[in-house]
């Protein structure tokens, strides 16, 4: 009995150092063979880091943009550059340029081309100030585009107001220094006398270098009490460039108030004289009259109307009525 205690006891030594010392022994390499099978990420797959950065591309011998960037990341993997905190002045012709801003951004190597992301803003060398959360720059086209929605304000005019439009997208391009906004085209634009100008198109052009202004496809416009439809609009400035003195609407138009609607294949619009002239076969209807002639002239916002060479057709029922 006292040998099978011991060989008992033996036994129970040899389990327990078994225990302690055999088994953690089998974990640890089964651990450590886990974690060679799972895929190790790169210790680092930074090629190249810099703060500060200052990157120039040129083109011909002149500059194409030039760059700068809180930091910018080249990867062994990637053939761009990832920046943080960016702001790249793009060059057209004519000393016009393109400021674009944004949190974030890439460069791609052998292209050049360029994303800008987040809170974008792209001010132009003209005074224009677009907002969007996308830009790209395309190189081999020099075109900037937004593909998303986009805010616009225009250069201030003596009066301090400008004009303000929403569109769904922007293209910018630098060989001809035009910026297009396209689709849902909305906008507004004050004048004196707390005048206000609203304007809706599919289409609109603004110029870096002039002070073009063109609104096209399905153009409506509000005005006081007036409403003017037609497939293009051109805004006129005055003698300092930068203040609207008139509107003009071509290409088949039609104006509207509460007693009465007009047609033309022109009409101009004088906001500080709130005068509306109607030129091409102009014609204007009141009460069923019928009123033509070569010009027609609205004054007063349509209260008062001028007709040179004036052909009238009257309503017999109401000239019956009379009599």
């Amino acid at each position: 009995m006292k040998i099978g205690k011991f060989l008992l006891g033996l036994l129970i030594v040899l389990l327990v150092v078994e225990i302690l010392v055999v088994a953690p022994r089998d974990v640890d390499q089964s651990e450590s063979e886990a974690v060679k099978d799972e895929p190790q990420e790169p210790a680092s797959g930074i090629e190249q880091l810099m703060r500060g950065a200052h990157l120039v591309e040129t083109r011909e011998g002149e500059k194409e943009w030039e760059l700068w960037s809180d930091t910018a990341t080249s990867y062994k993997q990637k053939a761009q550059w990832s920046l943080q905190t960016v702001k790249t002045q793009f060059f057209g012709k004519d000393g016009v340029h393109f400021i674009v801003t944004g949190e974030r951004g890439s460069v791609q190597v052998q292209t050049t081309d360029m994303t800008v992301l987040g809170n974008v803003k792209i001010r132009s060398s003209n005074g224009y100030v677009f907002k969007t959360e996308a830009v790209e720059y395309h190189s081999v086209q020099r075109r900037l585009i937004a593909p998303k929605p986009v805010t616009m304000w225009g250069p201030q005019d003596e009066t301090g107001n400008s004009l303000f439009l929403r569109g769904q997208s922007l293209e910018a391009d630098l060989n001809n220094a035009l910026m297009t906004v396209h689709r849902d085209v909305k906008g507004e634009k004050s004048f004196k006398g707390d005048k206000r100008l609203q304007i809706r198109s599919q289409r609109a052009d603004f110029s870096g270098k002039s002070n073009l202004a063109r609104f096209s496809g399905e153009v409506v416009m509000d005005f006081e009490s007036m409403r003017i439809t037609g497939p293009e609009a051109v805004f006129e400035y005055g003698p300092d460039a930068n203040l609207v003195k008139s509107v003009h609407v071509s290409g088949g138009v039609r104006v509207s108030d509460l007693d009465k609607w007009a047609t033309s294949q022109k009409v101009s619009v004088n906001f500080d004289k709130d005068k509306y002239v109607f030129r091409g076969n102009p014609k204007v209807v009141q009460n069923n009259d019928e009123l033509q002639g070569e010009e027609i002239v609205f004054l007063e916002g349509g209260r008062k109307v001028e007709v040179l060479k004036a052909r009238a057709k009257v309503d017999k029922s109401r000239l019956e009525k009379v009599n």
